[in-house]
């Protein structure tokens, strides 16, 4: 069982993981979707609001951690310190520095922009697994409610995070 924590992108809120959400947690997980906090701009001021937000939330050890698009950004410095054991970016706006927890990129058939990103980056090794959901647009509405997405989440969660 993972605690797997979603954070909706700039455009898009937490509502946005309605059905993930559900799904999830059917099979056992923890899920939890969030919208970013606004206030937050430097590294320090993320590690300091998801410290405090773990706590509130009873998050024990790692979660999962779930970005759109930009938020994968704001999450950088929660994954440099190993805040988190795992880490599924949707529409990825750069390619993810190496040396990081298990990555999968998932990117809409329609994303013009995350395509060659996530192919790059699983060239070079920085990203454990690269997903083209077919059909999928691009961040606005990236993956919701394809059974691609909620199979890759699967299998990442099996495959990558074993040791949890």
């Amino acid at each position: 069982v993972h605690t797997i924590l979603f954070l909706a992108g700039r455009r898009s809120g937490k509502e946005l993981w309605r059905r993930t959400l559900r799904e999830l947690s059917s099979i056992g997980h923890r899920a939890i979707a969030i919208d970013l906090p606004a206030k937050c701009t430097s590294p320090q001021d993320k590690i300091s609001t998801f410290q405090l937000l773990f706590r509130l939330l009873g998050i024990r050890g790692s979660p999962v951690l779930v970005t759109v698009a930009s938020s994968g950004k704001y999450a950088l410095p929660l994954l440099e310190r190993n805040m988190v054991k795992g880490w599924i970016w949707v529409s990825p706006v750069h390619i993810p520095p190496p040396s990081l927890p298990p990555i999968l990129l998932l990117y809409g058939e329609r994303d013009v922009k995350s395509r060659p990103l996530c192919e790059r980056a699983l060239a070079d090794g920085t990203v454990s697994r690269c997903v083209m959901v077919r059909g999928a647009g691009n961040e606005d509405a990236p993956v919701e409610g394809h059974a691609t997405w909620i199979t890759s989440v699967r299998n990442y969660l099996l495959e990558s995070l074993t040791a949890g």
